[in-house]
């Protein structure tokens, strides 16, 4: 990725994203919002009114736009029936509306980047490589937890752009990084991401239809070489990045139990060292709860103290959104659009808003399965919303020049 000059408001505003993503897209939001302003209520736009404010014409054109199709009144109607249903469950308004909240953001999003059809995939970066770090201040400096949640999607965000952008230098920084923070989090989806993420680079670098010279034959030659003897390097010498990340970062030792003991069982698929055998009976939930929750009945999991089922079996987070026949609906449809933007991106001439976009479906699909913090974290919803924005936007053959 080349870093172009800047000066004054590409300064500024660079600067900015920096600040937002290390800000506003990690758990660094949480303290500042708290511990800093001590708001009651976990108010996170207020790091994105700059944004607001500078990019509203734009932006406000979009909603125009939106805002007059049958799609827009449908999804603020059954927003208006989850928030009215999960109070009435609940008698909870104030936890009600603010998992409403997610849920308004990713349709929200989506729906504009639908319209827009494109986004600077430098921009992106620097808010998810700035968020990243963010996760990593926060955990080492004021994380009162032996684990830490991680921001899946700037996670995987941060990796695949440089190797999108052919940066293969920034490509092996950032998954060095990630998986750092991964390890100093105790979240073994982190790692997972990492390594799903990085295998996915190689194979779109190797197999993706572009015009051929020696240096794009070259580089297909000894890139999937030089990244498979890294990843050997890294699986040799884990240990010694644990120890790295236990002594000079400060990582728990529990969390260290779980990337290293309980990693490699998940590995192994022995469930007694993972200790997933509780996971396993949270997935049949999705079976038994199919049919007592065709009707939605609003977002209420915080209410009842059931966030961390929302968690492990995300599913039944849309259940209680849409209904479980709705929710199998919806899913069936963004699977079948973010499929195709993935095949897509194998293509020649295509954008690297969509090629990212395109790249990051087994991601999202993968955290549909085991990890739901992409449908209800506030700061992740926002990049989820784009994601997806960009599957329905996206169509074969037909491309435009990012803006």
């Amino acid at each position: 990725m080349k870093i172009k000059k800047i000066s004054g408001i590409a300064a500024i505003e660079e600067i900015y994203l920096f600040f937002l993503g290390f800000i506003g897209f990690s758990r660094m939001s949480q303290y500042v919002i708290f511990s800093i302003l001590h708001l009651p209520f976990y108010l996170i736009e207020i790091f994105f009114m700059p944004f607001l404010i500078y990019t509203w014409p734009e932006y406000i054109n979009y909603l125009q736009k939106i805002i007059k199709k049958k799609k827009f009144v449908f999804w603020t109607m059954l927003i208006a029936y989850d928030i009215a249903m999960g109070i009435v469950y609940t008698f909870d308004p104030i936890n009600t509306i603010t998992m409403s909240r997610s849920l308004v953001y990713i349709i929200l999003i989506a729906l504009i980047f639908e319209e827009k059809k494109s986004f600077s995939v430098e921009k992106m970066f620097i808010v998810s490589l700035a968020s990243m770090l963010g996760e990593l201040f926060y955990g080492i400096k004021y994380s009162g937890s032996d684990i830490a949640s991680i921001n899946t999607t700037c996670l995987a965000i941060m990796v695949l752009i440089p190797m999108i952008k052919k940066n293969y230098v920034m490509f092996v920084i950032c998954s060095i990084l990630g998986l750092i923070i991964s390890i100093n989090s105790g979240y073994r989806i982190g790692i997972i991401v990492l390594i799903l993420i990085v295998l996915e680079s190689i194979i779109w670098m190797v197999m993706s239809n572009e015009k051929k010279n020696k240096i794009t034959i070259i580089g297909k030659m000894i890139i999937p070489i030089v990244a498979i003897m890294a990843v050997g390097f890294i699986v040799i010498n884990y240990d010694a990045l644990i120890e790295f990340s236990a002594n000079v970062l400060g990582t728990s030792q529990y969390a260290v139990y779980r990337v290293t003991k309980r990693l490699e069982g998940l590995f192994k698929m022995d469930f007694d060292m993972s200790r997933e055998a509780e996971r396993f009976e949270m997935f049949s939930v999705a079976l038994t709860s199919f049919l007592p929750r065709v009707i939605p009945r609003g977002l209420v999991g915080k209410s009842i103290g059931t966030l961390g089922a929302y968690f492990d079996v995300p599913i039944t987070y849309l259940y209680d959104a849409f209904g479980s026949f709705a929710s199998i609906g919806i899913v069936l449809v963004c699977c079948k659009k973010g499929l195709n933007c993935f095949l897509g991106a194998f293509k020649r001439d295509k954008e690297d808003y969509f090629v990212l976009a395109g790249l990051m479906f087994p991601v999202l699909l993968l955290c549909l399965v085991v990890n739901g913090s992409f449908l209800y974290i506030t700061f992740q919803c926002i990049t989820t919303g784009i994601i997806v924005g960009e599957w329905f936007a996206y169509k074969s053959h037909k491309f435009r020049k990012s803006t």
